[in-house]
């Protein structure tokens, strides 16, 4: 099976969408699936993955998922890349990622005449990437292109896989695919990675933190849609309660902005930011927390640092949302969505009660080894792929006749 992969991000850095992107390449790889990685200019190469970049625009450098007006002649040398490719590796079918890597893969697709799969990681990506940034007012022309772009990806794609059930009952229900168009693909753990027998005690040394604190973990992009800022109020609740707690936040780009917000409530002692962390080095840090935390605020999302938490057997407290449930079940500690004082109650039951934490992080450890590893996810897509070949063939077959 050869696949070819088109990615219009800037591949790989070390956030949830391409964790997803590189766990699938991987367990992929290990069923035999030959694949070429389509991608910006920009990004970290990691090993064994056959990346082919874009030609290099020197002044774009943003690794972030902000929407930018760059990324749009950007998009069209990955499409040109990819166009070069497919010319010579010969696919059978094109993997696309992102709402603008689906619609390049669409464009390849009815040149090529090949099958799409639209991995969906949102119910709406452009319209929700639009109004969580606000870069515009919802009934504008960019938010109404984005809603556009929201329902023509889906529609022409020939099979879309959905990363929740939430996303999957959005696409049938709400923008009425068939049913048998929609896959759903969780997100996984990579259960040898992400372990608790990686924990290490110079970890919280290594932080300047003594021996008894009690370390929340927290990785994820730095935006208000990540929920840091309710988190951080969160923080100062805990603060106040348990004065051996202290928040370890990993990720990027907004760090030196809600460090300063951080300060500003008193919490530059009890919240370290690490900046971007290094996905290699992250279950390190995650095997020596006492618990992590989740508190995003885009309910139609899929929440994939839970899958890493929960490998980690790490306790985890979370917005009471569908997603969440999808992935914790009755195993999270959940706050109503958006508030902080739940959010901070949850942590602080935790902290009291260390058989309870004990207890909840071997049971999550056990729930990701039996229903998320990202193998089963490659499995599942594989059976996508496998369904489409078919298809085609007969249809060739049919046409021949």
């Amino acid at each position: 099976m050869r696949v070819l992969v088109v990615a219009a991000t800037p591949f790989f850095s070390d956030r949830g969408c391409h964790v997803r992107i590189y766990e699938e390449l991987k367990h992929l790889a290990r069923l035999g699936v030959q694949q070429v990685i389509c991608t910006y200019h920009i990004g970290r190469d990691l090993p064994g993955l056959d990346i082919r970049r874009s030609l290099t625009v020197p002044w774009y450098k943003r690794i972030d998922a902000k929407p930018s007006i760059h990324k749009a002649y950007i998009d069209i040398l990955v499409l040109l890349r990819a166009f070069g490719v497919c010319r010579r590796f010969r696919p059978e079918v094109i993997h696309a990622h992102t709402q603008e890597g689906a619609m390049l893969g669409i464009l390849l697709g009815r040149l090529f005449r090949l099958p799409v799969v639209f991995d969906a990681q949102s119910e709406s990506t452009a319209t929700e990437i639009t109004e969580t940034y606000q870069y515009t007012k919802r009934r504008n022309l960019l938010h109404r292109t984005a809603a556009w772009i929201d329902r023509w990806v889906p529609h022409n794609s020939h099979a879309v896989i959905a990363s929740s059930t939430r996303i999957a009952r959005h696409y049938v229900e709400v923008q009425g695919l068939p049913a048998d168009k929609v896959s759903v693909v969780l997100d996984g753990a990579d259960t040898e990675m992400f372990h608790p027998r990686f924990f290490d005690a110079r970890v919280k040394s290594e932080l300047g933190l003594p021996e008894d604190s009690l370390l929340i973990a927290f990785v994820g992009l730095l935006e208000p849609h990540q929920g840091i800022d309710v988190l951080i109020e969160a923080m100062a609740h805990v603060a106040q309660a348990t004065p051996t707690a202290h928040l370890l936040v990993m990720g990027f780009p907004r760090e030196s902005e809600y460090r300063a917000k951080a300060e500003a409530m008193g919490l530059g002692h009890r919240v370290t930011f690490t900046g971007q962390m290094d996905y290699a080095r992250l279950p390190r840090y995650l095997a020596g927390s006492d618990l992590a935390v989740a508190p995003k605020m885009s309910p139609n999302e899929s929440n994939g640092k839970i899958y890493n938490y929960i490998a980690s057997g790490l306790p985890v407290v979370a917005f009471d949302t569908e997603v969440n449930r999808e992935v914790l079940g009755d195993l999270g500690v959940y706050a109503a969505y958006g508030n902080a004082t739940e959010l901070a109650a949850g942590m602080l039951a935790l902290f009291h009660n260390r058989e309870r934490r004990v207890e909840l992080g071997r049971a999550v450890r056990r729930r990701a080894e039996e229903q998320f590893s990202w193998q089963q996810s490659a499995e599942r897509i594989m059976q996508v792929y496998e369904t489409l070949k078919r298809t085609r063939s007969a249809q060739r077959r049919g046409k021949d006749a």
